[in-house]
């Protein structure tokens, strides 16, 4: 490629955080006519080769055997009641077999891209944050790869979730009770410090090399394959496509995924997000006002999320941090839904000043419900809560909805 003098010149990091936004990137090579025009000839090829640096034969036989457990995850038919001829299939993500949820996708091309590239090595110390799944799949692709884990997890959470990183090999660090995910960046932020030669992986944002608040690609690309999988496996049972996919939204990087691998495929499937009345991060978003014209029912101000205690589905938003992927995936969404509980219901009355539960809201803690998915987690038993109001407020017959089964019960603590 011939250089121009009024180019800009590259080095050889902000060439790889350039290719590190390419989405793909495991096993792709560089195309010229994407990204050549922003390099000089010398860097151009550097990011290329870059693209190209595979890993010595028996880490990639590694990497190879452990790929075999994670992904094409059963496609199953819900088997509780749905009226007008619908169907629920759920995606079963919790029975990845390594750390039994959709982060085993994730962290699998994560620690590959990594290390292919060269910014962390077995035996290295690696970090993350996170309150939901994504502990525990950290831990456990991190251990069956040989690096030493070190994971944060907010304090007052779910014990069974620590626990399960610890039983796969990591240190946990418990941040303030308080602050919730918003604890997180105090902590990053002091734990390299102390901590200047341990790699922070950061899943649900930056590049390559964990830095930056661009969406995290590489998460992105993993998740595309649950939206590929469900629909390649129901296409080999009915020849049909799905009418709806129900997702929860967390820091995006899920729905982000899904919904653009099912526009691709798929067009004229809908996707709708879900998320807690006390959160309601993407709910604001994509509808500016509503939240105060449907809850706030005595202008008063009193009810808006940050009033509500913590809510009891970790992993899904919260306020505070902005996660790119979540707002890119906002603009994908056909609809966002919000979902309730006995807990929040209660909390929403005494703000509102009412006896009556939230009408704008879906109760996803139906016994009904639980009774049927007792192996599951909670925002599994939420999407198929949403996907059963869908059906009943539209009066649908005879579509198909996929929900993601994210984990199983045995990551919660028992309900009290």
């Amino acid at each position: 490629m011939p250089k121009s003098p009024d180019q800009k010149r590259y080095s050889l990091d902000e060439a790889r955080e350039e290719v590190s936004k390419m989405r793909g990137l495991i096993e792709s090579k560089v195309v010229g006519g994407k990204v050549g025009d922003k390099y000089s000839a010398d860097n151009y090829s550097a990011a290329e080769k870059l693209a190209e640096m595979k890993l010595p034969p028996e880490r990639q036989k590694l990497y190879d055997a452990l790929s075999e457990k994670i992904g094409n995850t059963p496609l199953v038919k819900y088997e509780g009641e749905v009226p007008n001829s619908n169907e629920i299939f759920l995606k079963l993500e919790c029975d990845n077999s390594i750390g039994h949820s959709h982060y085993d996708r994730v962290y699998l091309k994560l620690f590959y891209e990594k290390e292919r590239m060269g910014f962390i090595h077995p035996g290295d110390n690696v970090f993350e944050t996170s309150s939901g799944s994504a502990s525990a799949s950290f831990a456990a692709v991190g251990r069956e790869l040989g690096y030493k884990c070190h994971v944060a997890i907010p304090a007052g959470g779910e014990k069974a979730r620590e626990q399960a990183a610890i039983e796969y090999g990591a240190q946990v660090y418990l941040t303030p009770k308080e602050k919730y995910v918003n604890g997180f960046t105090e902590f990053i932020i002091g734990f390299i410090k102390d901590h200047p030669d341990y790699v922070f992986l950061n899943h649900s944002m930056g590049n390559i090399k964990g830095r930056g608040k661009n969406v995290n690609e590489n998460s992105v690309a993993s998740l595309e394959d649950v939206a590929a999988e469900s629909v390649e496996q129901l296409n080999e049972d009915s020849g049909n496509r799905f009418d709806f996919v129900v997702s929860a939204m967390g820091n995006g990087t899920n729905t982000l995924g899904i919904s653009r691998k099912m526009k691709e495929i798929s067009p004229k499937t809908e996707v709708i997000g879900f998320e807690m009345l006390s959160s309601a991060v993407a709910f604001q978003k994509k509808y500016p006002g509503r939240y105060e014209e449907l809850f706030d029912i005595n202008g008063n101000g009193d009810v808006k999320p940050e009033n509500f205690s913590r809510h009891s589905m970790p992993g899904t938003s919260f306020p505070g941090i902005e996660f790119p992927a979540l707002d890119e995936s906002i603009r994908l969404l056909s609809e966002i839904k919000l979902v309730t509980d006995n807990k929040t219901n209660s909390e929403y009355k005494k703000m509102a000043g009412t006896q009556n539960d939230p009408k704008a809201a879906i109760r996803w803690d139906d016994p009904s419900i639980e009774q049927r998915l007792k192996k599951f987690g909670r925002s599994t038993i939420a999407g198929v809560a949403v996907a059963l109001s869908k059906i009943n407020e539209s009066g649908a017959t005879d579509k198909k909805f996929l929900v993601i089964a994210y984990d199983r019960a045995d990551r919660y603590d028992a309900k009290k």
